[in-house]
């Protein structure tokens, strides 16, 4: 009983102290909360980003290996005119392709697009352009090269 001689009735917290002490750890905890959602948005362009990149750089890869052989394939096979494909009509790649993990734009019928300016016949400009529907809205990505006849 000694140790409860020295409390008095006003000794806890009030219900105002126990409520704002609720109210600054509910904006802690939301602010925490927003931080993760934030992270998991710049997680997810990310991706984005990686999957774009990764496809541009196959398509780049695929466009040199076809050069390696005939710069003229390069030609034929991505163009948007099907009937002059190398291996016959509708077996080429074509202008055109989906990139899986990243979403059409509105109006959009596909993710890349090989863009050929065979202008010089023996000095390819080629590119390989990107645009997809992000986390963070529109996304365009694009790189050119030079191919030339080996």
């Amino acid at each position: 009983m000694r140790l409860l001689r020295g409390l008095s009735k006003e000794s806890g917290m009030t219900l105002i102290e126990v409520t704002i002490v609720v109210a600054i750890l509910a904006t802690a905890v939301m602010g925490m909360q927003l931080a993760l959602i934030g992270c998991a948005r710049v997680n997810r362009q990310s991706q984005e980003q990686d999957l774009a990149l990764v496809a541009l750089r196959r398509k780049m890869e695929e466009l040199r290996g076809v050069a390696k052989q005939n710069l003229n394939d390069v030609i034929t096979s991505y163009n948007a005119d099907p009937s002059d494909d190398p291996g016959g009509p509708g077996t080429a790649p074509g202008s055109t392709f989906a990139v899986p993990g990243l979403n059409l734009r509105p109006g959009s019928a596909t993710v890349g697009q090989v863009n050929v300016d065979a202008s010089n016949p023996d000095l390819l400009d080629v590119g390989v352009l990107l645009n997809w529907r992000g986390v963070a809205g529109d996304q365009d990505l694009s790189m050119w090269i030079l191919l030339a006849s080996y």
